[in-house]
């Protein structure tokens, strides 16, 4: 008999968007109850002009099943930069952390 499994309480990712010469990331939090909490994003850019570190947090509600989209960095893109980013999500009692995925970001 299998297990049915239970969705997790708050989910997390960090959504990349390459539009012209700039790239947007965002943090974006869907969870499965309503209520509220805090986030951190960090983002970092290395490149040919140097490094850049952006750091944005606040709180946030939530309702059920319903993507809410926390901070906004928008950044120069080029191909030869290094992109990396990271969201920590405090929701309740529960804590999680999702990093970009370098791929997204082309």
């Amino acid at each position: 008999m299998a297990v049915d499994q239970v969705p997790p309480v708050v989910q997390c990712e960090v959504e990349a968007a390459v539009s012209g010469g700039h790239v947007t990331l965002r943090g974006v939090i869907t969870a499965a109850r309503d209520g509220a909490g805090s986030y951190t994003l960090a983002v970092d850019k290395t490149g040919a002009a140097g490094t850049s570190r952006i750091k944005q947090a606040g709180a946030f509600s939530a309702v059920a099943e319903q993507r809410v989209t926390v901070g906004n960095v928008v950044l120069d893109y080029s191909t030869a930069n290094r992109y990396a980013a990271k969201l920590d999500v405090s929701f309740g009692n529960i804590t999680i952390q999702c990093d970009l995925d370098p791929e997204t970001v082309k």
